[in-house]
């Protein structure tokens, strides 16, 4: 399997002939994470990037926390009409079929509805919240380097890993003197799933935030390189 534009190999509206074999963007994707993960200069960042969102999440945790226990009761009853007039277009959807206008009124009812549960569901944030930047450091070294045994251990799995986390990856075409080759910008999430920081040694964390996430930049593969044994 190769992997190149669309555009040039379907439509033809596109001078771009460049491919490359997924074995060998795989294999040199793999090192470029690694290297890219014990970067010193971009540990930093990942440091200050994690730190915000945590104190963004905490703070947005208290915020619906304190408007749920202000407007609990209007939140309530807004909620009651919102699920009563779902019913009612539930009903007629039953009694005369779907439609676009029934559908989209009943997807905003069905958002709606989310949104105040969630705001009625938010619970004060226990206190005594704070990290450290080192203690965070620690804790994101240690997921760096799990990430990276898991890369330089086991090319499938690592392959997997890959696939399971990338949210975005884009290949330009770039002429160099050593020929042409793939410039690769995108992102690559350093966990899979949200909760992850809850820990022990972290007890009380948000267990909802963005996760951060791995920024490729000055990544290049060489689509002629051969494959390593």
């Amino acid at each position: 399997m190769r992997y190149g534009c669309p555009n040039y190999r379907f439509r033809k509206t596109c001078t771009n002939r460049t491919t490359i074999l997924r074995a060998r963007l795989e294999q040199q994707l793999v090192a470029a994470l690694s290297n890219n993960l014990l970067n010193a200069e971009l540990e930093e960042y990942r440091v200050h990037q994690f730190s915000e969102q945590i104190k963004a999440t905490i703070e947005q945790q208290d915020r619906l926390a304190n408007e749920a226990s202000a407007n609990g009761p209007r939140l309530k009853e807004q909620r009651s009409e919102f699920q009563r007039q779902a019913t009612n277009i539930i009903y007629a959807i039953s009694k005369h079929g779907i439609s676009p206008l029934l559908s989209a009124e009943l997807r905003t009812f069905e958002t709606s509805l989310a949104e105040i549960d969630q705001q009625l569901a938010a619970k004060p944030a226990p206190k005594q919240r704070v990290f450290s930047a080192e203690r965070i450091r620690e804790f994101l070294q240690e997921s760096y380097q799990q990430f990276c045994d898991v890369l330089i251990g086991d090319p499938e799995r690592g392959k997997q890993e890959i696939q399971k986390r990338i949210t975005k990856l884009v290949l330009t075409p770039k002429d160099t003197a050593e020929g042409r080759r793939l410039e690769v910008t995108g992102e690559v999430s350093l966990f899979i799933r949200d909760g992850v920081m809850e820990n022990k040694s972290l007890e009380g964390i948000a267990q909802h935030y963005t996760l951060p996430r791995i920024a490729l930049a000055n990544v290049v593969l060489d689509p002629a390189l051969p494959l390593a044994a």
